[in-house]
């Protein structure tokens, strides 16, 4: 289960025939780090990604959005607005 935002990586691989979990990661100085881990505790990671990522789908759907500014959706936007300097340039220039 790899999430380009996850601090951690999920990995299953069967090794003679059994299947073995891993969880990769990186430390506080940026070291990657890889641990075998129970069943258990393998599963319960996947729930919790499951879990953030749901509250994180909320929180864009709900929260995020009664909190949006102009400075917020100007940033957002796919193509921004020329600046009144520019309109004010282009339309002399036009005339």
């Amino acid at each position: 289960m790899a999430d380009k935002t996850a601090i951690y990586i999920l990995r299953e691989k069967t090794a003679d025939g059994k299947p073995r979990y891993y969880i990769s990661f990186l430390d506080g100085q940026a070291i990657p780090h890889e641990v075998e881990v129970s069943h258990a505790v393998f599963q319960e990671m996947g729930d919790f990604v499951k879990k953030e990522r749901n509250l994180q789908r909320w929180t864009e759907r709900h929260v995020e959005q009664s909190q949006l500014s102009e400075t917020t959706l100007h940033k957002r936007a796919l193509k921004p607005p020329d600046n009144v300097e520019d309109t004010v340039l282009t339309n002399l220039y036009n005339q």
